[in-house]
């Protein structure tokens, strides 16, 4: 995120919408307010376990208790400003770096809101490193605070009565709770595919549940980014693990999670055609038939797909650039006749392409499956977490989970294709 005093600047220049935080009059000057309070938090003092001065600050009861100590701070905090002003504080762009000069010694402690402070320390990983000391020494609200400027300031009345609500029946209770936990949390830099950006739900969904299931907290970071560039960063460590379809070569260059994703649905193939040419496949029943159809497959480059219809002498021609150029050259038939796609993708591709044709009668066959890959190294690689993957999603899969989110994304899919009656025709699967 922003450091703090950019982000509340992004909203007085109506550059963003809205923040969460203490309401005060300046504040007030250029947002409205909600009336129901998101957080009602006691301010309490964070320290370094093992500080040396840990017993005479457990002893601090009031702030000007605090005079004797070296603070962290961060820059916009306007309770700090007001509470703190004549004390020895170092002030830090972001709330992360204030707390990491605990962990550095060249501050003794931090003073902050309980949840938001205790929910970044374990974010960080800090947990049981920094500990907190429970005397409340003030005590405030935050509330949504939404740009004048802004088309959501429309909403606060019926934000107002959903808080109110959520308070009432103990759901934002529950959301506290889940916040204040000791849980360790995973947290990782995961893709959105800018050119496919209907792809990413169910890897995120199942990432998010399974680390959730098997007992830590998950903190996803999604980072968007073309199809192309995603294995890049992924090769750099700029992004921590992406879906791709397992192979032996990804296997030695990744990180491999030991668990299919998708039951195997990436590998159930049915083809894009050009409208009114049904006709050609109407006869086949075996591979032979199909490869005496003497087509060619469009591909994107380096895709599995290439290695599977070269294992299977079927002919392909590969397209350089931009893999989704293919759409639009597959109607005219001059250079592709059909196009693989997985048969958890295509219904979706067909509506934003009207102009191809779903083949009615055949489904390709060859026995691969998504899986998570980990960058072996770089700075959003979280190897660390190797271990806690190949567990959770191995309890997704025994506990189902998989088995239901696939379901979730894809069951109406699969009925509209008519997967069971299709005819199918097994590929040989190169390793």
């Amino acid at each position: 995120g922003l450091p703090w005093a950019r982000a509340q600047n992004e909203v007085k220049q109506s550059k963003a919408d809205a923040f969460v935080t203490v309401p005060t009059p300046e504040r007030r000057t250029y947002t409205e307010i909600s009336t129901e309070p998101l957080v009602e938090a006691q301010f309490t003092i964070f320290a370094k376990k093992d500080t040396p001065k840990i017993k005479d600050i457990r002893a601090v009861k009031t702030i000007s208790d605090l005079r004797p100590f070296v603070q962290s701070q961060y820059m916009g905090n306007g309770w700090a400003k007001k509470k703190l002003a004549d004390m020895n504080v170092l002030w830090e762009s972001t709330m992360d770096f204030a707390i990491n000069l605990l962990i550095a010694d060249r501050a003794d402690l931090f003073v902050g809101a309980s949840p938001v402070v205790g929910y970044n320390v374990n974010r960080l990983g800090y947990n049981g490193r920094i500990i907190e000391i429970p005397n409340s020494l003030d005590s405030n609200s935050f509330n949504l605070c939404v740009g004048k400027n802004s088309p959501y300031k429309r909403i606060l009345p019926e934000f107002n009565k959903t808080i109110k609500k959520m308070r009432q029946d103990g759901r934002l209770q529950k959301i506290y709770d889940k916040y204040k936990s000791s849980k360790q949390i995973v947290r990782m830099h995961v893709p959105i595919i800018e050119d496919s950006p209907n792809q990413h739900p169910f890897f995120h969904d199942l990432l998010f549940e399974a680390i959730s299931e098997y007992g830590y907290n998950p903190f996803i970071i999604p980072v968007t980014a073309p199809q192309q560039r995603v294995k890049r960063s992924l090769d750099a460590g700029l992004i921590s693990l992406f879906w791709l379809v397992a192979s032996d070569e990804r296997d030695k260059k990744y990180i491999p999670i030991e668990v299919g994703l998708t039951d195997g649905f990436i590998g159930k193939r049915i083809l894009f055609i050009t409208k009114g040419e049904q006709h050609r496949y109407n006869n086949v029943e075996t591979l032979d038939d199909f490869r005496k159809l003497n087509l060619v497959g469009g591909m994107g480059k380096g895709w599995f797909d290439v290695k599977v219809w070269k294992a299977n002498g079927l002919k392909y021609e590969e397209k350089d650039g931009n893999w989704k150029a293919i759409f639009k050259m597959l109607p005219h038939g001059r250079k592709y006749n059909y196009f693989s796609r997985g048969a958890n993708e295509i219904l979706l591709e067909s509506r934003q392409y009207p102009d191809l044709e779903i083949e009615k009668r055949l489904m390709l066959v060859y026995d691969r499956d998504f899986k998570f890959y980990l960058a072996r190294s770089g700075k959003n690689a979280v190897t660390q977490y190797e271990d806690i993957l190949n567990k959770a999603l191995k309890k997704a899969r025994e506990s189902g989970l998989i088995e239901k989110l696939v379901k979730k994304y894809w069951a109406s899919d699969f009925e509209t294709l008519n997967i069971e009656n299709r005819v199918k025709i097994k590929l040989q699967t190169p390793e």
